[in-house]
């Protein structure tokens, strides 16, 4: 009895669908990221990028954004500061990942792609603002920015759940001013637990076997 309401109780929570609530705002002082996943208001969890910084340093280049890290449970969030370039050891990691993603590209190409088609998006609003002192010009342009919106919703429409979608889009241009670029993307969708675990399974698996073919290949340099 009791393996069966383990069992039962695993199941449930295999079937529950987890809340993903995406913010991206671009304004005039930079950009700005927000990420909330949200397990039936058990679970909480917040990830915030207030700034990203790209910048070069004696032809160096340098990648770096402060990320804040909230949980329900947790009033206080962690704040910290992450920075990508060639001088440093996270660098070689990203360049690491990168190998292995090449390596297994058409396996995860087919679980990427199982796994959007599990995604059921629920809402999506994206508001643009720009202006430019040609009116022709400006014209032009949002003629542009709409067909690249809809030409982009009919991609995502081929492999994500667009159904029960809620999709707002707002173009607003200024003309005779110039008004830079302004954006706003707010997206949530759900997606189950189960799909996130068995694709967290199989990435892992994928990983150690990387990880231990490199381990066996630097053996056999090392021997020879």
């Amino acid at each position: 009895m009791i393996y069966l309401l383990l069992i039962l109780t695993f199941s449930l929570v295999f079937l529950i669908p987890v809340k993903f609530h995406i913010t991206v705002l671009k304004k005039i002082s930079g950009e700005y990221i927000k990420l909330e996943t949200n397990l039936l208001n058990l679970s909480k969890i917040i990830l915030e990028i207030p700034d990203v910084k790209f910048s070069m340093t004696s032809l160096i280049p340098i990648l770096s954004f402060e990320y804040k890290v909230s949980s329900k449970n947790k009033k206080n969030s962690n704040s910290k500061k992450f920075v990508i370039s060639p001088l440093r050891d996270r660098f070689k990691r990203l360049v690491n990942f990168i190998k292995f993603f090449y390596a297994n590209l058409n396996t995860f190409r087919k679980l990427i792609h199982a796994l959007l088609s599990k995604v059921s998006i629920t809402y999506l609003n994206v508001d643009i603002v720009f202006g430019n002192e040609n009116p022709a010009l400006t014209g032009i342009l949002v003629g542009h920015i709409w067909s690249a919106i809809y030409q982009s919703l009919g991609l995502l429409s081929m492999y994500l759940n667009f159904n029960r979608a809620d999709i707002r889009t707002n173009v607003r241009p200024i003309f005779l001013k110039y008004e830079p670029l302004q954006m706003e993307i707010n997206c949530i969708f759900h997606l189950r637990v189960g799909y996130i675990i068995i694709a967290s399974f199989i990435i892992t698996w994928y990983w150690l076997w990387f990880k231990y073919r490199q381990y066996m290949k630097k053996g056999r340099l090392c021997n020879g």
